[in-house]
């Protein structure tokens, strides 16, 4: 009987490495392309402002364009915690519901 336990909580055991693994390498794939794209928009905001800001006259739009391409950041810093922590919750959830698994 401790045989079947032991091997048991073994099979839970690589089975929660084998998915905590994988959600690893997804979250670390998502943050890579999130934080790329991330820096290609401020790039072409960035040179969208300076084409702006080099053929305008009117400060105006030269202000309005410099607060978009502050906000743009923060924005997206915003969404990123956002989708980090629904991760996180999802994987306490699945630690959880693993947990609760291994005691039946």
């Amino acid at each position: 009987m401790a045989g079947n336990t032991e091997e048991a909580i073994a099979r839970v055991q690589t089975e929660a490495a084998y998915t905590q693994g994988l959600q690893k390498h997804h979250k670390s794939t998502i943050v890579s392309l999130g934080e790329r794209t991330f820096i290609y928009m401020f790039a072409l905001a960035f040179i969208g402002l300076v084409i702006v800001w080099a053929t305008t006259s009117s400060s105006y739009i030269t202000n309005v364009l410099l607060a978009i391409v502050i906000l743009i950041p923060l924005i997206w810093g915003l969404v990123r915690l956002k989708k980090i922590h629904k991760i996180k919750v999802k994987r306490e959830f699945q630690v959880k519901e693993i947990q609760s698994k291994s005691s039946k």
